[in-house]
């Protein structure tokens, strides 16, 4: 359906950095097309406590929602694996096959965390997960922001976990490649 919006006043979306550039931006031509010649413009915070004022016409949120109840809409499932660039894989060639997790090094992996406990998932909750790497446990510091996390990976510097739907463009030209199982 349409967004119709009132020809004086913006639609204004709020997200996270992560869920605007890597989710939203690929889908804003479409956007632009059902917003009905409105101008869309958005707010990004990785606090959700910014999304709650009536300025905003919604909002896209990553993880627990906690109390939206009927106001929130599922746009996606959670799908994780292992990601890494083609160079990666080539220089490390013990990750070009289905058992590529079973080859990991602490110091290749890429943390990008949840430091505000909103539900992702992350590389050592994805190990946890999935025996028998419940021990291996990444050895560099979390980067705070998962598309941080996935350019350090584009560039070559280790594995993180990818998320379907976030990193779709990366994969469909190649920048990255899905390695190992997937959740």
């Amino acid at each position: 359906s349409a967004l119709r919006s009132d020809a004086r006043r913006d639609i204004v979306i709020a997200g996270s950095f992560g869920i605007v550039h890597l989710w939203l931006m690929p889908r804003i031509t479409a956007l632009r097309g059902a917003a009905d010649g409105a101008s869309i413009n958005f707010l990004t915070s990785e606090s959700y406590a910014d999304f709650d004022h009536a300025d905003l016409d919604f909002s896209i949120r990553f993880g627990r929602v906690g109390g939206m109840g009927d106001r929130a809409d599922l746009l996606f499932e959670e799908v994780t694996h292992l990601i890494a660039s083609p160079e990666f894989v080539e220089a490390n060639p013990e990750l070009a096959g289905a058992s590529a997790a079973d080859h990991l090094q602490p110091d290749w992996l890429i943390e990008h965390g949840d430091p505000l406990g909103y539900g992702w998932m992350t590389i050592a909750r994805w190990l946890e997960r999935n025996q028998p790497y419940s021990s291996l446990q990444p050895t560099r510091p979390a980067v705070a922001s998962y598309p941080a996390a996935l350019d350090m990976v584009r560039c070559g510097e280790g594995v993180t976990l990818g998320f379907a739907g976030l990193d779709d463009r990366y994969i469909e030209t190649g920048e990255i490649m899905r390695i190992g199982p997937s959740d």
